[in-house]
């Protein structure tokens, strides 16, 4: 008869009476009783088809957590991705507060993203960061002081914006974990600038959004008077950073 009620005389699993045979004949030498029955080698191959649908049952559930854990790494690396681009915009957006600053410093950081997708051999990234380095040191040309030009908050915006997606994919195409966090590096200036501004704000009890004299180029302007001393030294700044990236 079936064991689980299949055809007459068939035996599920017959492909494993081989070995169901030879444990119930190990069972009789070694004495035990169970193994010595006459259904021995049909009760076998029914414990071995239950042991392959556990084991379908938990391929199905490490499919599962497999399922979850790629969901979940998702989320996160979507949530930190617009982190990213929300702060990097507000950060060019916050610095430009001298003449050429801004566009400057997004010259060093378009040069030091430059730099790395050319020994990662990104053509793209390189096309991108080569033009819009060219562009900005034309439009420094007018924006420097005493400024004739200005980039605005528009421009700024878009110059964070642009550059934070361009260090996204340049970390994206990095094959090892630890070279995916250099070319975050090449915006310390203005990220470095960002968090003492907000940390400033906050111990006084003061919004966030609301403007103050207390940025580092506003320091730099009171200590040395003249807005190409001021610009120069954080161009030097932004270099360094660049070339630490």
């Amino acid at each position: 008869p079936s064991v689980t009620g299949g055809r007459p005389g068939e035996v599920p699993g017959a492909d494993l009476s081989a070995r169901a045979v030879a444990r119930a004949e190990a069972g009789v030498a070694r004495g035990v009783p169970f193994l010595a029955h006459p259904r021995s080698a049909h009760v076998f191959p029914a414990l071995a088809g239950m042991t392959e649908r556990a084991a379908a049952a938990g391929d199905r559930a490490r499919r599962r957590t497999a399922d979850r854990i790629f969901k979940g790494a998702l989320l996160f690396n979507t949530s930190l991705t617009v982190f990213w681009l929300v702060a990097v915009t507000n950060a060019f957006n916050l610095i430009d507060g001298l003449d050429g600053l801004a566009a400057g410093v997004a010259f060093f950081v378009a040069l030091g993203l430059f730099m790395l997708a050319l020994m990662r051999g990104d053509s793209l990234v390189c096309l991108v960061t080569v033009a819009l380095a060219g562009g900005l040191l034309g439009f420094l040309w007018y924006n420097l002081f005493p400024a004739r030009i200005f980039l605005g908050d528009t421009g700024s915006l878009f110059l964070g914006f642009l550059l934070g997606a361009l260090a996204v994919s340049t970390a994206g195409n990095s094959p090892a974990p630890l070279s995916q966090v250099v070319p975050y590096l090449a915006f310390g200036l203005p990220l470095l600038d960002t968090s003492l501004t907000v940390v400033r704000r906050l111990l006084r009890c003061r919004p966030v959004f609301t403007a103050d004299c207390g940025h580092l180029h506003h320091k730099l302007l009171e200590a040395y008077s003249s807005p190409w001393l001021a610009v120069g030294a954080l161009y030097y700044l932004a270099a360094l950073f660049s070339v630490g990236s």
